[in-house]
């Protein structure tokens, strides 16, 4: 709970999306860190059944790809865990070379990492 707090406020975080069980784990840890909007997946899901599922453009919503994807964080083995930034344009050649390199050459394909990760 101390580590998820910390990241939340570390990170500056102003929306997480979570659901079921782990949104009370989050709004327990966010509890002391400032303005936290959360999304819940599963409890309001009804309320995005009517939502268009067409992809925003990035543009029409300001961002770019110098934009956060996302904050990896260390295991804190010096004693606190450091935010590392990944940016939108990081993980678009992550994918892009995923895609085009390793998934269309086998039909299984074991990776080192998850698929989002930007590990290079």
């Amino acid at each position: 709970m101390e580590r998820l707090a910390y990241m939340l406020g570390d990170s500056g975080a102003r929306v997480a999306l979570t659901q079921g069980a782990a949104r009370a784990v989050l709004e327990s840890a966010a509890a002391d860190q400032g303005p936290l909007r959360i999304l819940d997946a599963q409890a309001q899901a009804a309320d995005w059944a009517g939502c268009s599922a067409e992809n925003l453009s990035p543009e029409s919503i300001g961002l770019s790809s110098q934009h956060l994807a996302y904050i990896i964080y260390t295991s804190g083995s010096t004693g606190v865990p450091k935010g590392v930034g990944s940016f939108i344009s990081g993980l678009t050649n992550r994918l892009t070379w995923a895609v085009e390199s390793v998934l269309p050459e086998k039909p299984v394909t074991a990776m080192k990492t998850g698929i989002g990760f930007v590990d290079s």
